[in-house]
């Protein structure tokens, strides 16, 4: 079979029709990874149809201001290298794309895989933080509850981003047939629901220090949880009506 592909803007999603109707042996499909890099920006970034979920965006935001301040920092970087060679994963931390939102992912992991590394360079008094983002950075590499409530929300964070950023590069393959789309999306979904199953993600704190009672924890793990699964439902939609 053929098939012609392309993103959802108004001018391609009209060409696929008019050639899918002349020539009707033409699938006509939508683009599963622009779905998927949309999916991932809707949940850090936000949209129109869908604002951003604020306790998420909030740990790509410190994660950037990681990222910025050893990119900015040459003597930081040195000493980060240094320790990272007493590593097994002697790898770096990834800045993330402009616009390809499942590099949140990369960054996200690389900042959590080298967080050790970092702690120890600061311990050595090896880092400087002589000004006010500098600062904001400190306290995240400081141990203590700061540095601790950061790590664990960073994790709930990357379980949500590494399933679409692996289900995207497993889309770019050469090999890829129409049922692993369906199959990437059913992975996305469980990684999502196995996210909110986990007890103790204390990102679901970060919108408020008053949460003093089980039933109220409850509510806003299950807020985030809709909000997350809305913005699936969305995507994996538009993926499914836009196409034959």
């Amino acid at each position: 079979f053929s098939m012609v592909v392309s993103d959802t803007t108004k001018n391609v999603k009209k060409a696929r029709a008019l050639i899918a109707k002349k020539w009707p042996w033409i699938l006509n499909a939508g683009d599963p990874c622009h779905q998927l890099n949309l999916m991932a920006k809707d949940i850090i970034v936000g949209s129109k149809t869908y604002p951003k979920i604020k306790p998420f965006a909030a740990i790509i935001a410190q994660v950037s201001s990681i990222t910025t301040f050893f990119s900015h920092s040459n003597y930081s970087q040195f000493w980060l290298k240094k320790e990272l060679k007493k590593e097994k994963d002697k790898r770096g931390i990834k800045a993330a794309g402009a616009t390809r939102f499942s590099s949140f992912s990369t960054n996200a992991k690389s900042v959590q895989r080298c967080f050790p590394a970092l702690q120890r360079a600061y311990k050595g008094g090896h880092l400087k933080f002589d000004t006010a983002a500098g600062k904001n950075v400190e306290r995240l590499v400081k141990t203590g509850l700061s540095s601790r409530n950061f790590l664990s929300s960073l994790e709930t964070v990357n379980s949500l981003l590494t399933p679409i950023d692996r289900g995207l590069k497993t889309l770019e393959s050469s090999n890829v047939t129409c049922s692993d789309v369906l199959l990437i999306y059913i992975g996305i979904a469980i990684g999502f629901k196995q996210t909110f199953q986990t007890d103790g993600n204390e990102i679901f704190f970060l919108s408020s220090n008053l949460l003093t009672n089980h039933s109220a924890v409850d509510d806003d793990l299950l807020e985030h949880r809709t909000d997350t699964f809305n913005v699936f439902n969305h995507r994996f939609h538009i993926l499914m009506t836009e196409s034959t």
